[in-house]
């Protein structure tokens, strides 16, 4: 019964994780499909057959070439998504073994696919960044849905 009751006293901080462990890596891969952007060992500079093209500039006729994947970084985003697990804890000791854990994991990803040449730098603090927006986000909506629960509790 205790596991139970820690389960109800923190339904709130669970759900956002599993939200945001679904909506962050699922964000990342759709935009993955967007950018279209070729990873760094796919760039004529690193021996690849891409030419390089900034986010937001458009491929040329004789740049056409097929779908690459490659930002921003998909896999570290599974790691950032658990910075959610923030939430779950209110001990400020807890917060920070959880942050440093958490980037540890994020960043140890991230640096793993940068030594492959499938990442830069930049796409792995986009990704961070982005990962904590998102949790951010659903914090707020998951607030704005329990205000609403509750408010329609009292007035009935």
């Amino acid at each position: 019964m205790r596991r139970f009751s820690w389960v109800k006293d923190n339904s709130k901080g669970l759900l956002i994780v599993v939200l945001s462990s679904i909506i962050v890596p699922l964000t990342v891969g759709a935009l993955k499909d967007t950018t279209n952007m070729p990873c760094p060992n796919q760039l004529v500079e690193y021996g690849g057959s891409y030419t390089h093209i900034g986010l937001f500039e458009q491929l040329t006729e004789q740049q056409q070439r097929p779908a690459t994947r490659c930002y921003p970084a998909g896999h570290a985003s599974g790691g950032f998504s658990l910075l959610a697990l923030l939430f779950l804890v209110t001990a400020s000791r807890s917060k920070i073994i959880i942050l440093v854990a958490v980037t540890i994991l994020g960043w140890s990803t991230a640096i793993y696919k940068m030594a492959i040449g499938d990442h830069f730098f930049g796409r792995g603090v986009v990704t961070m960044v982005l990962a904590w927006l998102i949790i951010l986000m659903i914090v707020a909506g998951v607030e704005k849905i329990k205000t609403i629960l509750i408010n329609n509790n009292i007035s009935r």
